[in-house]
């Protein structure tokens, strides 16, 4: 690690519109007192042990991105996760690789359960069916994705929207205008009820509400974050690449001293440890970082200092250069302009593991006490993503969720990578429970001296992919709720939209006691009243990634008994959450989900196994509601027109249960249902 000298070196970052460097302590440590690295540690420690108000908390979460990136990035490693592969010929050849790679994954371990004999033949059989089907599906997402990739259709598609569509990228340009389509008095109940504290709630053992109001903003924002595009980071990629180039290795001391990351987000290795062995995991703790046998971890770089840390100044200064022109892309402004608008605050916190489009983000009221976790959904001219979607294999979690049984390989990996970085052995979601306690802290700050108490109330969010990612790290937040000891977080509910199966039946079951037990289980719930949560999985009817795989692990006739799905059976997959399929008013929306998802195994809890009451509840009346679309009609023409097209293309076999998928379509569906009791349906 570098030395500190007597006096601080100049931030590589600057605050963007000024001359001078930042202001955040984090960038710029006080002058040691007495020479050497103590003086860098205690400044560490400082921002981390007790809480600084003079952090500015968007600079402070770059430097957190930043390291993770760098921690992500390594080219000498055969652990090489995230790839820069912005330009010609990396762009052609890299999602070849990628391709070979799951053939190779795929198909071995195919052959390897021929060979061992493991599994009954039927299970054996719909194995192979299965890595088949994906292998097809993959070789013409290869196709698709080279050519709609292809620099001179990539212009094509640009110059077409942005004179047609607003700028918007593929997934959301359906509809030009669907950024403007939450009115201000829609967008400030969404607000306002997202700040609600958990005393308050109307949830209970014996009725959840899904909040209209709530379930539009999340939707805009879990639609807003596809503006965002990968190349945001490659160029930061890029110079980290030709940093590992031209530099020597940085030896194993080196690598667990200049850490910044793996130790900011309380991941420890004992001094001895194997390298590749598991990472420990501690809970953050306003008091310090401590490591299970309670040893306190020192921290010796700060948020965007790892850079300088492994390879000095001039190099972390042009990787600081590159990632400051990343943070200024027309798709973050699309997304800053969106939320200028109703004035809330938006910061991406993780890569997630990979360079393609997918990435964890937050957004916040500055002025309230509510944060929303957004995973953005899958990149549909990237290969990466149609990878991560379709490793379908199941690989135990117990890692990531203590007491689980599977999930989807891909999903997993994209937040808790198997293999790290051995530059500091940081995980994507390390970085983001890290980020999420320090938002929260500091919005608590805030609300203190303005003489405002209660805690922090983080949502969940995300279409497609994003729900799936969203799923998992839901689950871990409730299954875990040590990462948040010492921090002002309310954990609430997670609203997603067209998710996939993500786990097995097993994990589906554990998930669903965990959620009952977290909200059972809180401290201040009072008696006859529990503070239930509830993760709410919004489908649009006929939507395909959302239903066509097998989803046995569903079924809660095959869940235990003589007809009990084996548990090496491919077809098993199971959805995480209260499922509410969507229907035009005045039909009522249907909830198709296993009891147990609201009462946990009713038997633990002493509980009757009566279904619960779900109703649809927003602050506006139901004619209120068609007074708005009605507006919408009259003052956007065509508008009506359009969505009649897209509800009529929903009808088009196949094709239409694709098309349904689509975020324009979600948000034309949810503008169409009615505030009702919700239909139950067990499956």
């Amino acid at each position: 690690m570098t030395s500190a000298s007597s006096s601080p070196a100049p931030s590589i970052f600057t605050v963007p519109g000024t001359n001078s460097t930042s202001a955040s302590s984090f960038l710029t440590p006080p002058s040691p007192t007495d020479g050497g690295s103590k003086g860098l540690r205690d400044a560490a420690k400082r921002v981390f042990d007790g809480f600084n108000p003079d952090l500015d908390i968007h600079h402070l979460l770059q430097g957190i991105r930043l390291d993770e990136v760098i921690t992500l990035s390594q080219s000498s490693s055969s652990i090489h996760t995230v790839q820069s592969d912005s330009s010609f010929p990396a762009s052609f050849y890299i999602p070849l690789w990628k391709y070979v790679q799951y053939l190779w994954e795929t198909w071995s371990n195919v052959v390897d359960l021929t060979i061992h004999n493991e599994l009954p033949f039927l299970d054996w059989a719909l194995t192979v069916l299965f890595s088949l089907i994906t292998s097809v599906i993959l070789f013409f997402g290869l196709v698709w994705c080279q050519f709609a990739t292809n620099p001179f259709i990539y212009r094509l598609y640009f110059d077409w929207a942005n004179r047609n569509a607003h700028g918007l990228g593929l997934v959301n340009a359906a509809d030009p205008k669907l950024f403007n389509a939450l009115t201000p008095e829609q967008s400030e109940a969404a607000k306002r009820k997202l700040g609600v504290s958990i005393e308050e709630s109307v949830n209970s053992e014996d009725l959840r509400v899904f909040d209209y109001d709530i379930a539009k903003l999340l939707l805009q924002l879990a639609s807003i974050v596809y503006e965002r595009a990968p190349i945001a980071i490659h160029e930061t990629l890029e110079e980290v690449t030709k940093a590992h180039r031209t530099s020597a290795a940085p030896t194993r001391t080196h690598m667990s001293a200049a850490s910044s990351s793996a130790r900011r987000c309380t991941v420890h290795r004992p001094p001895n440890a194997n390298p590749d062995s598991p990472v420990h995991t501690p809970s953050p703790s306003s008091s310090g970082l401590h490591t299970p046998s309670g040893v306190h971890t020192v921290l010796e770089s700060l948020p965007g200092e790892l850079a300088k840390d492994i390879w000095g100044e001039d190099k972390a200064k042009k990787i600081a250069k590159a990632y400051q022109s990343a943070l200024h892309n027309k798709g973050r402004s699309t997304i800053e302009t969106f939320c200028a608008k109703i004035d809330i605050d938006y910061e991406p916190v993780s890569e997630l593991n990979n360079s393609s489009s997918a990435f964890c983000s937050f957004f916040w009221d500055k002025n309230s006490n509510w944060i929303v976790v957004a995973f953005k959904g899958t990149g549909i001219v990237e290969y990466a993503d149609w990878v991560t979607d379709l490793t379908t294999s199941f690989t135990d979690v117990s890692d990531f969720l203590p007491g689980y049984s599977k999930a989807i390989k891909g999903f997993k990996e994209r937040l808790y990578p198997t293999n790290v970085s051995t530059l500091g052995g940081t995980r994507p979601w390390d970085s983001i429970r890290f980020s999420l306690c320090k938002v929260a802290e500091s919005l608590a700050y805030s609300r203190a001296q303005a003489g405002q108490g209660g805690k922090i109330n983080v949502w969940f969010t995300g279409h497609s992919l994003g729900c799936a990612l969203a799923t998992l790290a839901y689950a871990r937040a409730i299954s875990t709720p040590s990462d948040w000891a010492g921090y002002p977080i309310e954990l609430r509910d997670c609203y997603i939209f067209a998710a996939p199966v993500s786990a097995n039946r097993e994990s589906a079951v554990t998930f669903n006691d965990r959620l009952a037990k977290f909200s059972m289980d809180d401290e201040a719930t009072p008696a006859g009243h529990a503070h239930a949560r509830t993760m709410w999985r919004v489908r649009n009817a006929g939507d395909a990634i959302a239903t066509l795989l097998p989803q046995l692990g569903d079924r809660t006739d095959l869940a235990s008994g003589p007809n009990k799905i084996s548990p090496t059976n491919p077809a098993g997959f199971a959805h995480l959450g209260a499922e509410i399929v969507m229907k035009d008013s005045p039909h009522a929306c249907g909830i198709v989900s296993p009891s147990d998802h609201f009462l946990g195994t009713p038997s633990d809890y002493g509980r009757s196994p009566t279904p619960v009451r779900v109703e649809v509840r927003s602050d506006f009346t139901a004619g209120e509601i068609k007074a708005q679309r009605e507006k919408k009609f009259k003052e956007n023409p065509g508008e009506k027109a359009r969505e009649a097209f897209f509800s009529w293309a929903e009808t088009i076999p196949l094709i239409g249960r694709f098309a349904a998928h689509d975020t324009v379509l979600y948000w034309d569906q949810l503008d169409r249902i009615a505030l009702s009791n919700c239909v139950w349906a067990e499956s």
